[in-house]
């Protein structure tokens, strides 16, 4: 009796895009824009230090009273 077979796990699935760690916002970002972000995230993102959450820098404050 014929029965019919999967091919799937035969194809060639491109590899995940390889990522570098922010050291400032702690997200996982691809190493093909890793300098762009990192240099963006520095002058703009700010990591809060009572809830771990990342915030643009010209509502940090508001941010950190509303805690």
């Amino acid at each position: 009796m014929w029965k019919p077979r999967c091919l799937l796990w035969k194809m060639d699935l491109p590899d995940p895009p390889a990522t570098k760690r922010c050291s400032n916002c702690n997200h996982d970002v691809s190493i093909n824009t890793f300098e762009l972000h990192e240099a963006y995230c520095h002058r703009n993102v700010k990591l809060c230090p009572r809830c771990s959450a990342t915030v643009q820098a010209q509502s940090f404050e508001e941010h950190l009273s509303g805690l």
